[in-house]
């Protein structure tokens, strides 16, 4: 991969376009950023904070236990 996309500033504007605000919670979007965490070790984390980010309910923390 470029050196250039290890800028977290980069990814986080990437990951940022990838999905739509005003649909974020569709499970489009979640497979979007399911399969850009899964792309490299340098996507994984903004992917992953995005996804994250903004929960409605605790149902999908505590599926993590």
């Amino acid at each position: 991969m470029h050196p250039c996309l290890y800028i977290n500033e980069l990814l986080d504007n990437i990951v940022e376009e990838l999905v739509d605000p005003e649909s974020f919670w569709g499970s489009e979007d979640m497979v979007h950023l399911y399969n850009m965490a899964l792309t490299c070790k340098a996507f994984y984390e903004p992917a992953m904070n995005r996804k994250w980010r903004r929960m409605d309910h605790l149902t999908p923390l505590l599926l993590c236990l």
